[in-house]
């Protein structure tokens, strides 16, 4: 009798501190599964769809990946509130020796094979050895012969195919600092690209002013 009547006399806050005593930690784990669960609708929602993604890798530039693509984007008259492009500048393969260099190479291996790359920029001896592996598509199945030509310097193989722009030849390459120093590069398609169009177009953008 004496129990049943102290349970009665409990106030609110009683009862919330014996609940909390009991089940703090079921209570946050359930709390932290609606955050998660919720930050992933809110992501996918949300999230525009990318038209293009490029990596120039190994270039020597001060110029951002996110002013290049907010350049991009209005060059090209890409809707930013529909559709995003990606564009980094910042990753390196080097000689592959250091962490960092090793983790660029495996995020360039993982976005090849999941077709989610476009666009590569490479040093010229490190692109030819991705040609041979046939990485790269034909240039001539995006542009026309007089498009090609007016790019200037272009990278053919033994059969005929067009694999590559060298950069130094791109307008916006050399404004942006490109491959200096001696070095050359080469850029190119994606032999899987899921936006052909849009990569080619990124191509003619950086054959300009791009500031």
């Amino acid at each position: 009798m004496a129990a049943a009547e102290d349970q009665r006399r409990k106030t609110g806050k009683d009862r919330l501190e014996y609940f909390w005593m009991f089940y703090k930690i079921p209570a946050i784990l359930v709390l932290i599964g609606i955050v998660v669960v919720a930050s992933f609708f809110h992501a996918r929602i949300t999230e525009k769809p990318s038209v293009m993604n490029a990596m120039l890798l190994d270039i020597h530039t001060e110029v951002s990946g996110e002013s290049l693509e907010q350049s991009f984007i209005k060059a090209d008259g890409i809707n930013p509130d529909q559709n995003s492009v990606m564009i980094s500048v910042s990753q390196l393969l080097g000689d592959g020796s250091s962490d960092y260099q090793m983790a660029s190479l495996a995020k360039l291996y993982s976005q090849i094979g999941t077709g989610k790359l476009d666009v590569v920029s490479m040093k010229k001896n490190d692109y030819i050895k991705y040609i041979d592996v046939g990485t790269f598509m034909d240039l001539r199945k995006v542009f026309t012969e007089e498009e090609l030509a007016a790019f200037g310097s272009l990278y053919q193989d033994e059969s005929g195919k067009i694999l590559g722009i060298y950069c130094e030849s791109l307008e916006g390459m050399r404004e942006i600092g490109g491959y200096s120093g001696g070095e050359n590069g080469i850029i190119g398609i994606l032999y899987n690209s899921e936006h052909v169009e849009t990569a080619g177009q990124f191509l003619q953008y950086l054959n300009t002013t791009v500031s």
